[in-house]
């Protein structure tokens, strides 16, 4: 266990000075923050690279972008980057790019432990009203996971999303409609 801890740290010196280096590319970001998460799953983490997986949520490829959320939510947890967590899921979720909303949608979960700030609520929401159904229905189904994780009361979520909509005729007990997450009670939850 030693050996492997001494391995990894010189690894992690390697890494740190290939992700310092001024050409260093959305590619090679991702293939460090890779072999990273190897060392991370055996229980070694290194927040000098939280940085790193947080500029690779704002690369331009999807693949690395979720990289960059992949990162965040097995390694990051708690840290001091958290703000800007926060911030480039709120930017993603806002996007035109469906896939990269998806990437923020799906990684919203894992990243936002602790709880979800509202502002990332009130952009979640937003999602159930986008045009696309795959978008809507992976927002339903985030919220109605994220209830009983983050602890939101149901009055809470209603009065962030309160806004009419015409997706449907069915209203959901989170004031928004989503036709997919419904039963035939209106409920949630039955169809997830």
């Amino acid at each position: 266990m030693e050996d492997e801890r001494q391995v990894l740290d010189v690894s992690a010196e390697q890494w740190l000075s290939e992700l310092s280096a001024p050409s260093c590319s959305a590619a090679t970001m991702s293939a460090v923050l890779q072999r990273a998460l190897v060392g991370a799953s055996r229980g070694h983490i290194y927040p000098q690279l939280h940085i790193h997986g947080l500029k690779l949520t704002q690369a331009p490829g999807v693949m690395h972008k979720k990289m960059g959320y992949l990162y965040l939510s097995v390694c990051a947890g708690h840290s001091e980057l958290s703000l800007l967590t926060t911030n480039a899921l709120h930017k993603d979720l806002q996007s035109r790019d469906a896939i990269a909303l998806l990437a923020a949608i799906t990684a919203l979960p894992s990243v936002m432990r602790g709880g979800l700030p509202p502002q990332l609520l009130h952009a979640l929401c937003n999602c159930l009203h986008h045009p696309m159904s795959l978008v809507r229905r992976r927002a339903c189904q985030v919220l109605y996971a994220g209830l009983s994780v983050w602890g939101a009361p149901r009055h809470d979520v209603s009065a962030a999303s309160r806004r009419p909509s015409s997706l449907g005729d069915r209203s959901s007990p989170l004031g928004t409609d989503c036709g997919s997450c419904h039963d035939s009670q209106g409920e949630i939850g039955s169809t997830l």
